[in-house]
């Protein structure tokens, strides 16, 4: 017989991660590929049937903006659909720990306020503080939870949001923000970088409240 050497929420956690990093490998980058052999094309066509002549070859560039466009709109919306589902992640994963370790939740229910009472239970279990995560939290529970309102909504209500919003993308690499409002994910390593993030941020949790039942399991075995 196999012993186990994870618990099942972990397992879980990993799985679902293992899943999600090969959906951006094999979706976000064939997206990506398609849309740069696309250019790639235009370009070399219009370099050939322009025999040098720079007019002709930007009106045959021109002449292809609707498709490159349609292109560049697959790859954006590709983008999103993968960030929101990799929040979606954490918000399961999140409650799957709180059910898993009987974490007493009261009425929080935003991910900022679950994170706010694995804390305190945490306390008031083991009688020590939960590890910092400082402004790895900060991004995940505000601002990947801003950015997915926005992307599964269009559009921000609150101007606190807004600001949030606009000043993490003003200093984030692989988030684009333009005067209107709108937002979109220009590279995949940004997804990649949301991933790692919220993963790390999920086994850290477990981890803490795994190796104190062992801890505790160990002294109650002596």
């Amino acid at each position: 017989m196999i012993r186990k050497t994870r618990t099942d929420i972990r397992a879980e956690i990993d799985s679902q991660y293992e899943i999600l990093s090969q959906m951006i490998e094999d979706i976000a980058d064939r997206y990506q590929e398609d849309e740069l052999r696309f250019e790639k094309f235009v370009d070399k066509m219009a370099e050939e049937d322009s025999e040098g002549d720079e007019d002709i070859k930007h009106t045959i560039q021109r002449s292809f903006d609707a498709s490159l466009e349609k292109q560049y709109s697959l790859t954006f919306e590709a983008r999103k659909i993968l960030f929101c589902t990799i929040y979606s992640y954490f918000e399961s994963m999140l409650h799957g720990l709180i059910d898993y370790y009987k974490i007493p939740v009261g009425g929080a229910k935003y991910v900022n306020q679950l994170v706010e009472a694995i804390k305190k239970d945490y306390k008031t279990r083991y009688s020590e503080c939960f590890p910092d995560y400082g402004f790895t939290e900060t991004i995940i529970c505000t601002q990947y939870r801003i950015l997915r309102n926005y992307f599964m909504h269009g559009k921000l209500k609150k101007d606190t949001d807004k600001e949030l919003l606009r000043s993490y993308a003003f200093h984030v690499s692989g988030l684009v923000w333009y005067e209107w409002d709108k937002y979109e994910i220009e590279s995949n390593s940004f997804l990649i970088v949301a991933l790692g993030r919220i993963n790390g941020f999920l086994v850290r949790i477990e981890e803490a409240y795994s190796n104190k039942e062992k801890e505790c399991n160990w002294k109650n075995t002596k």
